[in-house]
């Protein structure tokens, strides 16, 4: 299963939570011990966007370096190349079956305490790719502006923070520790949010390093 099709399994579980959310609700309003339902959906589907960016760089290492043939890689990549195995090693790897995979590998191991939640962690990550003005290639799929598609779904990442560390309580004095109230439209849109910024990078790393 290749990281677009993990993401959207994951994500998919998102869905049936607020589908489960209104099957519990059909009418009026909700009953409150089941809005969890809903923050469970948030936490998810940001999740499933964290792990697409670690599985798609690595999946897309091997074949980025052999299409550009090692020559004038992105900066974050030598420095991941350079930082992970010595001179003697990458010699090692050229003898090797697959030897590219063995780079793949050093990528992985390097962003494997890496968040991809944050826009400029995105951003930086899919450096790596040599993937450059993400910003305004995913407003041009989107049809939004360059500034929007920065923020798309950290108003999502910085609720998921939340419910994660605070347990959604609120921190400003008048409702410090307090439940913050969530809604099934939010949640719904969170989730179709977080889809279609998926959808657009996938495509945005697909036309620079193609399958074949």
């Amino acid at each position: 299963m290749n990281a677009l099709e993990a993401f959207k399994q994951t994500n998919e579980r998102a869905v049936k939570l607020v589908e489960l959310h209104k099957s519990l609700n059909p009418i009026g309003k909700p009953h409150a011990e089941h809005s969890d339902i809903l923050r469970a959906a948030v936490v998810i589907s940001v999740s499933a966007m964290d792990a697409y960016f670690h599985t798609k760089i690595t999946e897309k290492t091997a074949r980025f370096v052999r299409a550009k043939k090692g020559v004038h890689l992105p900066g974050r990549l030598v420095q991941i190349i350079k930082d992970g195995a010595s001179h003697d090693r990458l010699i090692e790897f050229m003898f090797k079956d697959k030897p590219l995979s063995h780079i793949a590998s050093l990528v992985r191991k390097a962003i494997e305490d890496h968040t991809y939640q944050n826009s400029g962690k995105i951003e930086e990550g899919l450096k790596i790719l040599g993937v450059d003005d993400l910003w305004f290639q995913i407003g041009k799929k989107l049809q939004i502006s360059k500034d929007r598609a920065k923020k798309y779904v950290q108003g999502y990442v910085d609720r998921r923070h939340r419910i994660v560390h605070r347990g959604d309580l609120g921190t400003a004095m008048k409702n410090k520790n307090k439940l913050r109230n969530i809604t099934r439209f939010y949640a719904d849109q969170c989730v179709k949010s977080v889809g279609k910024y998926i959808w657009a990078i996938d495509s945005i790393v697909e036309a620079k390093v193609p399958q074949a």
